[in-house]
């Protein structure tokens, strides 16, 4: 490999393979460059919608401490997130801070950019960095924290950004997150590097993210005179007057370049060469030392053996101040003065000191010998000339480079800085043009540019290898650098090559079918509309690729999901016009598949199976008859189709813009997969609690008192949280049974125990009386009264429901529903009339392993379709698997029945401690297991499955009341919960 020096290179390059973008006005790459090349200022006032009230304009402090006339380059929708396409509840979604979101949603597209399945490159050794700065969201929560008492949880920690990533993903290899302000993102692909060098990891996202949740620190950095009052950004400008905040992020998917070209992946650009230092003492902090700058850049050429004169562009940090601007154009005159100078070939054309050239001796900043001269180009713009005398190396007489900052369109991403400009370079290598520093009209006195290669790009230019406007290396490869500056003295640097250029497509051979899906039909809609935008663009500026390579990344690098469509084109063109007519509703004319996939049916002959179905097709070569399955089925997959062609760029799934405000809280999936207490201290309770006479009648609770005033006892096991002692006489002759428990007596939780009483009165005879003794409430006696703390007797009594005022049913027609439990009886029923009266799709759970009654429903059923899925509803982590399968199988849930129990019959006074219990286990522990698992899935309802013995007892089926009468308290109280959490 020749890497421009005449000395070949060693192969440590390493791929920019996919990459993603959100930034100010573009969430696509072809977006961005569009604003890029028109030269538009993405800068604006803060948009309406997240204006506070007391900001907006008339009010009294809108100039002092608000958002309201506060400026910067802003995301649209940034609190919107595609919770369900990640399996995210609603809470949960803002409880995540945003930017934890957000890099979701980029790392997806990073992936599906470089034509990768997501789901495929689980458990493999795939790193996530990330840097992100965290002041808003700190503030946020620490406000929150404040008025609630709660901790901080996870969904809001920045270090958990790139762990959500690995996390969601399911990837094992490093999950780092730095903060080093300005330069954190470039400090991330840094670290990446490291790490596919070291062999850490065989992939690597790398990337930054910045949004502004807080106005305090816009209000902050205006009143210490660091932004530009008037919102304008002007990067090495005579007026530069202050930076401008800006929000965004970008994700980039890195890969060893060897393993990029054994895998035939389409490659956006090279990394030859990143580092990054600390400039040590200056005159402040914030100060950057030109002369560490300087030997930064030059130690990442030399590391990489790149040539400074094959370097024709440097994006740099761009601080758009009066002083830091001159700092960092000196940095970079100083190191490729140093790199032309002291070049292994240079031999005799090397200078004499003093003659043109520029040392780097270190010294405080402020203080360094400045580039001589300055000349102002055309329209004044400070174009400076390379000098001509006969002192400099004739490389660097003929060395030109352009420099530029994207701030100047998007504002200051702070810590996604650095990957804001590596994607600025890497798109303007794609279109090998450079983009104008929006702003820019006058050089700043400060900054000296005579005597060096460097000029400011003032307009939009075509960017070859050689010199501006050469027509030799018109094709060569494109190499460019990227600084970027953190304010607590951190630099970092990449040396970037533009990638493979993709050939224009020529004559297509034969017609090729393209396969798209999405969990429902809107996203089916807008990714179809993505795609056609995109294919218009293509075709607009003659760059698009082979057909049968836009067909093998669909078919190898999208993950399938329920919605599916296929076309048939026998061009880009006709491809575009058939994506055209399915994102506007309508039918194509023809070429076309369309349908919804669904599980594989149990039993069947193999001409049945749609898995073996697919096989034969792709065996016998019928790619019709192999796409009509695939649209249909689930278990079908593209890879069974020989392939041919390779990966391209493409644009990603059209994630759906869900609004979800971040509101810090405590660990939704731990509060969520609790089942509910009987008492607010009931994990604290005593092994024994005493109870002593109040004088009125009734044992009020005090604290524990030994002895108990309930006479000896003897503990055979511990409490349980809704329980704390189940009593009862050790004898046969004894008067009855008294439980004792925490809370009040109206608690809906304590339904189960009175029924339990009830079911011990009709036990014995003569019938026993039970007590259950609530403490922090009152004595309740016998099985269906108490009393509340003004002495009221309480019943509980059943009632029948007003009929329904509305002849809508929830039920659909194609619904998709679950059944937990009894599938051998009710529940077997409800799926054959769900299955014969609305055509659902109905899955039956249980704790068989298999159910022979569910396959022989499903033999008989004229229309819907019933599947068995073993689930045991006690384990949360199963009813999360199952819901989650289920959901992946048919796209979406509408309905739960639960009816899950179990009959454990056996006397109360014959019973164990240790056993009591397991009936309830089922239906409340299931109940509550279920709520947590469908929240946020857009459940039409969740129907629980009750009994009369909940309410009246059941002789000898003690567990069976007790569950019953739980899960009637259950749905009370989850109704009620759930109302509250959408609220």
């Amino acid at each position: 490999m020749n890497n421009g020096t005449g000395v070949p290179g060693h192969d440590q390059d390493i791929a920019v393979v996919g990459l993603s973008l959100r930034l100010p006005g573009s969430r696509t790459p072809d977006e961005f460059w569009d604003h890029l090349a028109r030269g538009r200022s993405l800068i604006s006032e803060v948009p309406e919608r997240r204006r506070r009230e007391e900001d907006r304009p008339g009010r009294p402090h809108r100039e002092s401490d608000g958002t309201g006339g506060v400026w910067g380059g802003f995301v649209d929708d940034a609190d919107c997130f595609d919770a369900d396409f990640f399996w995210i509840p609603p809470r949960e979604a803002r409880s995540m801070e945003p930017q934890q979101r957000m890099a979701l949603e980029l790392s997806w597209h990073a992936l599906e950019d470089a034509g990768y399945r997501a789901d495929r490159l689980a458990g493999s050794r795939t790193g996530v960095f990330m840097g992100v700065r965290h002041w808003d969201p700190a503030e946020l929560v620490e406000h929150g924290a404040e008025e609630t008492g709660a901790c901080p949880p996870a969904g809001a920690a920045h270090a958990a950004i790139a762990g959500r990533v690995s996390y969601q993903f399911g990837f094992h290899g490093p999950s780092v997150v730095n903060d080093t302000a300005g330069a954190g993102s470039l400090v991330a692909v840094e670290q990446a590097v490291q790490a596919l060098h070291r062999g850490d990891c065989d992939h690597a996202l790398a990337g930054g993210i910045n949004l502004s949740s807080s106005p305090r620190h816009f209000t902050a950095f205006a009143k210490a005179g660091m932004v530009s009052p008037d919102g304008r950004y002007r990067a090495f400008d005579a007026n530069a007057n202050g930076y401008v905040r800006g929000e965004g992020g970008g994700v980039l998917l890195l890969k060893r370049a060897a393993d990029a070209r054994r895998d035939g992946d389409a490659v956006h650009a090279l990394i030859k060469g990143v580092g990054s230092s600390h400039g040590a003492r200056t005159s402040s902090l914030t100060v950057t030392d030109p002369a560490a700058q300087a030997e930064l850049i030059a130690g990442v050429h030399r590391r990489a053996g790149i040539a400074p004169e094959t370097v024709t562009y440097v994006e740099t940090h761009g601080p758009g101040t009066p002083d830091g601007d001159p700092i960092e154009i000196r940095g970079l005159g100083q190191a490729f003065a140093d790199l032309h100078e002291n070049r292994p070939d240079a031999g005799a054309d090397r200078p004499a000191a003093g003659k043109g050239m520029l040392r780097t001796g270190r010294g405080p900043a402020g203080a360094r010998a400045g580039l001589p001269g300055a000349a102002k180009g055309a329209r004044g713009t400070g174009k400076g000339r390379p000098g001509t005398g006969t002192g400099r190396p004739e490389a660097a007489q003929r060395h030109r480079c352009g420099v530029g900052s994207v701030k100047t369109s998007i504002g200051h991403l702070e810590g996604a800085a650095g990957i804001a400009g590596m994607l600025k370079v890497i798109l303007a290598m794609r279109h090998r043009q450079l983009p104008a520093t929006v702003g820019f009209e006058e050089l700043s006195p400060l900054i000296k540019l005579d005597g060096s290669p460097l000029y400011i790009v003032d307009r939009l230019t075509d960017w070859t290898a050689g010199p501006p406007g050469s027509a030799a290396n018109a094709t060569a490869p494109l190499r460019a650098g990227v600084s970027s500056f953190g304010f607590d003295g951190t630099s970092a640097h990449v040396l970037l090559e533009s990638g493979d250029t993709v050939a224009p497509a020529g004559a297509e051979r034969g017609q090729q079918w393209l396969p798209v899906s999405a969990k429902d039909e809107d996203r089916l809609r807008e990714t179809c509309a993505g795609l056609a935008r995109w294919a218009r663009s293509r075709i607009g500026h003659n760059d698009a690729p082979a057909l049968a390579d836009v067909a093998r990344t669909l078919r190898q690098g999208r993950v399938p999901m329920r919605e599916r469509v296929v076309f048939r084109a026998g061009s880009l063109a006709e491809w575009a016009a058939q994506l055209e007519c399915v994102a506007a509703g309508e039918k194509p004319p023809a070429g076309w598949l369309r349908g919804r996939a669904r599980a594989k049916s149990p039993g069947g002959s193999d001409a049945d199976d749609p898995a073996a179905r697919a096989a034969r097709c792709a065996e016998e070569g019928r790619p019709g008859e192999f796409a009509a399955v695939w649209v249909r089925s689930l278990c079908v997959d593209w890879a069974q189709w020989p392939e041919y062609g390779r990966r391209v760029h493409l644009p990603g799934y059209a994630f759906a813009r869900t609004p979800h405000p971040f509101a810090p809280t405590v660990n939704p999936e731990a509060a969520a997969a609790t089942p509910p207490q009987a008492g607010p201290d009931a994990s604290d309770a005593p092994p024994c609690a005493g109870l002593r006479d109040s004088g009125s009648g009734r044992r009020n609770p005090a604290a524990a008192l030994v002895p108990s005033a309930l006479g000896g006892t003897e503990a055979h096991a511990a409490p349980a949280s809704a329980m704390w002692a189940w009593l009862r006489p050790a004898g046969d002759d004894g008067a009855g049974w008294a439980a004792v428990a925490p809370g009040a007596p109206d608690s809906p939780a304590h339904a189960p125990l009175a029924a339990l009483m009830k079911t011990g009165h009709q036990e014995t005879t003569p019938p026993n009386t039970g007590k259950l003794i609530l403490l922090g409430g009152c004595e309740q006696d016998g099985a269906a009264d108490g009393l509340d703390r003004d002495g009221r007797r309480l019943r509980r009594a059943t009632a029948e429901p007003p009929p329904a005022t509305t002849g809508e049913s929830l039920l659909r027609d194609g619904g998709i529903y679950w059944i937990t439990g009894d599938a051998d009886g009710l529940g077997l029923l409800l799926a054959e009339r769900l299955c014969e009266r609305h055509r659902a799709t109905v899955v039956v759970g249980g704790r068989s392993a298999h159910s022979p009654a569910v396959d022989a429903l499903q033999v008989r059923l004229p229309h819907g379709e019933v599947t068995y899925r073993p689930t045991d509803v006690t384990d949360a982590d199963a009813v999360r698997a199952a819901v989650s399968d289920i959901r992946m199988q048919y796209g979406r849930l509408d309905g739960v029945f639960h009816a899950a129990d179990v009959l454990d019959d056996g006397r109360l006074a014959n019973r164990l401690l240790a056993s009591t219990g397991a009936g309830p286990a089922p239906t409340a522990y299931g109940a509550a297991h279920i709520d947590a698992a469908t929240r946020g899935t857009g459940l039409d309802f969740l129907l629980l499955f009750g009994s009369a013995a909940g309410a009246a007892g059941n002789a000898g089926q003690d567990d069976h009341a007790t569950a019953h009468a739980d899960t009637n308290a259950f749905l009370d109280a989850f109704a009620a919960r759930r109302q509250a959490s959408a609220a």
